[in-house]
């Protein structure tokens, strides 16, 4: 029997359609497959770097809040990065461990700002820090994490220096406040201001001078001799003077 060469081409090219048809669900399916591989291996990267890079923080159970999770992640990593700026950190993680103090925790959860502080402590590395940590569940909050030290009194570890975010166990800070007298009899409180942005210390002078300026004069002077005997460049700290006016006479000694 003589096959019809149309029908068979007909049957033919069915067939090649078919083919292709397919030829390009494979290679979809695989496109799809080979994406779902790769966009699984980045993100288990990804985690995998962030949870790395993060100190351990123990004693969350002991304070009396609740702070997100993504709260403390941040804490973690931001805590590792400023240690590893002045520290040879082990390879295994577990052995820098920062262990919250419990009974330092302060808060203020009444706003749409929430913020607790607590101090923590890393006996690995010898170092105590006090932590602020603030977030909201409405609006974004920048530079939510705080780590600093603690004066050499709130310390375990007086002798061994430590750095913070902004300042160290060498600022002045850690000295302040402080009262000194001038010969007149007039007491001088000297206050800690904040750091400023390339490092230098704000020292605030406050005096009952009722805008004496002989009297403001001899404070600055004072305030000066004092942080020079404590070792300090006065090149690195900066004075603003606070006059206050309080029991001053009617004619305002000028």
């Amino acid at each position: 029997m003589e096959s019809n060469s149309e029908d068979y081409i007909m049957i033919n090219n069915t067939n090649t359609k078919n083919t292709k048809k397919t030829w390009l669900i494979v290679v979809g399916i695989s496109l799809i497959v080979i994406t779902t591989i790769v966009i699984v291996i980045l993100a288990s990267r990804n985690t995998q770097t962030r949870y790395e890079h993060m100190i351990k923080v123990e004693g969350y159970n002991e304070l009396d809040v609740s702070i997100p999770l993504s709260v403390r992640e941040d804490f973690g990593a931001q805590l590792y990065y400023l240690l590893e700026q002045y520290h040879e950190l082990s390879m295994d993680s577990s052995e820098e461990v920062a262990v919250i103090r419990g009974e330092s925790l302060t808060k203020d959860l009444g706003g749409e700002i929430k913020m607790v502080s607590f101090i923590v402590d890393i006996d690995n590395l010898q170092q105590t820090y006090r932590i602020v940590l603030n977030w909201s569940d409405t609006e974004e909050v920048l530079d939510n994490v705080s780590i600093e030290c603690v004066s050499k009194s709130e310390s375990n570890y007086p002798d061994t220096e430590c750095h913070g975010m902004t300042t160290s166990s060498e600022s002045i800070v850690y000295l302040l406040p402080n009262t000194l007298n001038l010969k007149n009899g007039q007491k001088v409180q000297l206050e800690y201001g904040f750091t400023t942005s390339d490092g230098k210390d704000i020292v605030t002078i406050v005096v009952g001078s009722c805008g004496n300026k002989d009297l403001e004069k001899n404070a600055l002077s004072a305030a000066e001799e004092w942080v020079e005997s404590q070792g300090f460049d006065l090149d690195e700290i900066l004075f603003e003077m606070n006059s206050v006016y309080k029991n001053c006479s009617l004619k305002g000694d000028k």
